[in-house]
């Protein structure tokens, strides 16, 4: 296993949901282009990604947590619900999902008002000078049932 210090492996389940290819590449690798590509697929076909809410699965998303992992023998990526996904940068290694063992959803925050009141808004947009733009009001309150309908949607799951 590798040395993983950006998480602490005490607080997570750790899954094998996928290995890296096999090659005949002279490097000995996979170059880094090749690891988000690895931990998609591997993402997508997991077990895990069926927990996800159908909003989440919509919009899963990896972020590399840093590009200095890679030359340490791997890349981290960060994903939905605080779960991390790991890509040895090896041929025919694991790729191993960290969930964690206790996930309690956030309850986002209402914006300080939930009726737009702002002068020049019409149904989102203001227009202005001969130029449109989105009504950041609108788009907070937009935001926010959003958050909330996943929120109780993960809350009713969890239940």
């Amino acid at each position: 296993m590798h040395n993983i210090t950006q998480i602490n492996t005490s607080l997570f389940n750790q899954t094998t949901i996928g290995s890296t290819p096999t090659t005949n590449c002279p490097l000995g690798y996979n170059h880094q282009s090749q690891c988000y590509g690895v931990a998609w697929e591997s993402i997508m076909n997991s077990s895990w990604v069926q927990t996800l809410t159908e909003a989440e699965r919509k919009d899963i998303d990896l972020n590399r947590m840093n590009y200095d992992y890679y030359e340490s023998g791997y890349q981290l990526y960060k994903t939905h619900r605080g779960a991390y996904v790991l890509v040895p940068k090896g041929f025919n290694e694991d790729v191993i999902l960290f969930t964690p063992k206790e996930y309690t959803p956030a309850e986002p925050k209402a914006p300080s008002s939930m009726a737009c009141s702002l002068l020049g808004c019409s149904k989102g947009w203001i227009y202005w000078n001969g130029s449109s733009y989105p009504c950041s009001t609108c788009d907070d309150i937009a935001k926010y049932k959003r958050d909330l309908e996943a929120y109780n949607e993960q809350v009713s799951q969890k239940a």
